[in-house]
């Protein structure tokens, strides 16, 4: 034993104490290399800190390469197989088929769903990508084998197609079930994808629509009760395929493509499932104005009954299609309406109510006929613009210029002039620009571009009613005229935009008046044109001069402050 008086240790414990130094310095070391980058220098031992060793890039492309790599080596391979393999089992059984061995395909076919459920079930812990995996190919297998007991075979099992159905619904329900007891959004999805092509494949009329509306009406329900956003901006285009290929003549069924001659209720189906689609909207109130799942399902749902609904009606109303879209007119209006009620939003309730509008432009054109139809569907527009106001929505405002420069425009391509018509589009403009000019700050319109176009429009169109309305030799004394009125309400309503029309009137009168009826009209008529035209521009100077003296005096009666 050493004297623990003595201050210096023994040749045996400075020995000890060495070797700890030495072992705590390697593993260190060691430590220093795990944590570091690939490539660091580092020591292995006592001898080696005078010569340090590199390790070389190829003895490390694990740790370089491991993303993509493993990704498609665990994932992509996973799918790869699996795919491969179910359709391996699918030929197999189509040959038996062929060789009218049906029976023996169909127990082929159970066989591997029970063997791959049974494999699936051992991977569901421990590698939770290859449970799913093999569960969807089971699960598609599963429907595949029952759909050809009866459907798709030249010798059927089973000869009833209500027997047949029910076996496809029993496996799409099972489907279900499944996918919500692994919280599984994409086997939902398939579930309601394969219940659609169950409806179709049974080809029976209204109650292929009636299980496609159950689809929707599953769809929101477990959107609903699990909280799957995004599930609708999926879910509702393939439901409305599956009325689309239904409508087209159903070829999924084996039948030529072409219009269906029998309606069989397929416009209340169609809105019975447009109706279930627009709850969600009032669950997920806050959050639908900025979600693009939410948003893109607004969006998909208007576009799919619109554009459904109206195929719906040309193959099935074609005498009757205007009174058929003003009913399309009034579901998209009183929702746009009751969701401005209860939600307040913006996007939805202008969404709704743009569709609309674009229905009751159809049903005017139905009921009126051209030319008369322009003039109701001038008015429109000031109808819309008076529901962007009670909205506050900005949407509509610029949707609605859209679709009335668009009528506008079809007007003077397709439809001889009528005055009634030209009049109103000019009103209609100028009250639309007043209107907004009135209600800026309920819309928030931070930009006068959208005032500007009406008045241009305006501007223009007033001219041209005017030309068309009188004689040719009495349109300088009009616009003469008109450009009075301007001037009027300019001075009534205070705004230099009204002043700025009269006098593009006036110099358009003035061009008119020199190009054209110089030569042709009346001299006693033309002195008392010029007269009145003379008159009324030295006027407008002498207002402008005044004005600007009257700022130049007010200006020169401000007091100069002393700094």
């Amino acid at each position: 034993m050493t004297d623990p008086d003595n201050p210096l240790a023994s040749s045996e414990e400075q020995g000890i104490l060495e070797f700890l130094h030495d072992l705590e310095a390697r593993i260190t070391r060691l430590e220093g290399h795990l944590e570091s980058s690939p490539g660091e220098r580092f020591s292995t031992s006592a001898e080696d800190e005078q010569q340090e060793t590199t390790y070389p890039p190829a003895t490390i492309p694990l740790t370089q390469h491991t993303g993509l790599e493993s990704r498609i080596g665990e994932f992509g391979l996973a799918w790869i197989g699996s795919t491969v393999l179910l359709l391996g089992i699918m030929f197999s059984m189509s040959y038996l088929q062929n060789q009218d061995l049906p029976l023996l395909s169909a127990l082929l076919g159970y066989v591997v769903v029970v063997g791959l459920h049974w494999f699936a079930r051992r991977w569901e812990v421990s590698v939770p990508h290859i449970f799913m995996v093999t569960m969807i190919s089971a699960l598609l297998l599963l429907y595949y084998t029952t759909m050809k007991l009866h459907f798709y075979s030249g010798t059927p099992l089973i000869g009833s197609d209500l027997i047949g159905l029910l076996l496809l619904l029993g496996v799409v329900v099972y489907q279900f079930w499944f996918g919500i007891r692994h919280d599984s959004r994409f086997l939902v999805i398939l579930a309601i994808l394969l219940g659609i092509v169950s409806a179709l494949l049974v080809d029976a009329g209204w109650l292929t629509l009636l299980l496609i509306t159950a689809m929707a009406i599953s769809s929101v329900m477990l959107t609903e009760n699990h909280s799957w956003a995004g599930q609708g901006m999926v879910a509702i285009p393939i439901i409305y395929v599956g009325y689309l290929l239904w409508l087209m003549g159903n070829p999924i069924a084996g039948n030529t493509i072409g219009l269906q001659p029998e309606h069989h209720f397929s416009l209340f189906f169609l809105t019975l499932s447009a109706i279930i689609f627009i709850r969600p909207v009032f669950q997920g109130a806050a959050e639908a104005q900025t979600d693009l799942s939410s948003v893109a399902a607004i969006i998909f749902n208007c576009l799919g009954f619109a554009s459904i609904a109206s195929l719906s009606v040309i193959a099935h109303f074609p005498d009757r299609y205007a009174g058929a879209f003003l009913l399309i007119t009034l579901f998209f209006l009183s929702t746009s309406i009751i969701l401005w009620l209860k939600t307040r939003q913006q996007f939805a309730p202008a969404i709704y109510a743009g569709f609309g509008y674009m229905a009751l432009s159809v049903s005017i054109f139905g009921f009126t006929g051209i030319p008369d139809a322009f003039f109701w569907l001038s008015f429109q527009g000031l109808l819309v613009v008076s529901m962007a106001l009670w909205f506050r929505s900005k949407i509509l405002v610029v949707g609605n210029s859209l679709i009335y420069l668009t009528i506008l425009l079809a007007y003077l391509a397709i439809s001889s002039s009528a005055n009634a018509v030209n009049f109103s589009f000019a009103l209609v403009s100028l009250l639309s620009a007043r209107t907004m000019n009135w209600q800026k700050e309920r819309l928030t319109l931070q930009t006068e571009l959208m005032r500007n176009i009406y008045l241009v429009i305006a501007f223009s169109f007033m001219l041209y009613a005017v030309y068309k309305a009188v004689p040719e030799h009495l349109v300088s004394p009009a616009w003469t005229l008109t450009a009075g009125l301007y001037f009027g309400m300019s001075i009534g309503l205070k705004n230099i935009k009204y002043r700025i029309m009269a006098i593009g009137t006036m110099l358009a009168t003035v061009a008119y008046l020199f190009i054209i009826d110089l030569d042709r009209l009346d001299p006693i008529l033309r002195v008392a044109v010029f007269l009145f035209l003379g008159v009324i521009t030295l006027s407008v100077s002498m207002y402008y001069t005044r004005f600007r003296q009257s700022r130049t005096r007010d200006e020169d009666r401000v007091p100069i402050q002393d700094p």
